[in-house]
């Protein structure tokens, strides 16, 4: 089991909807943004990781 989250967070302009994707490895967070990063109607797009044993969040540069 892995001691961090990554947790991909945008906001949809077209719909103002938050949304919020939590994986457990960096890959799939990372083709998750870079779905959402071609995509027009996006905004506000970042990646956090999440350490369990600090239990702090930090940005993830992309």
């Amino acid at each position: 089991m892995t001691n961090n989250l990554f947790i991909v967070k945008a906001t949809d302009t077209d719909t103002n909807e938050n949304m919020e994707y939590e994986y457990s490895c960096l890959e799939h967070a990372r083709d998750t943004y870079n779905v959402l990063k071609r995509q027009s109607d996006i905004e506000n797009l970042v990646v956090l990781e999440y350490d369990f044993a600090s239990k702090k969040y930090h940005l993830v540069e992309m």
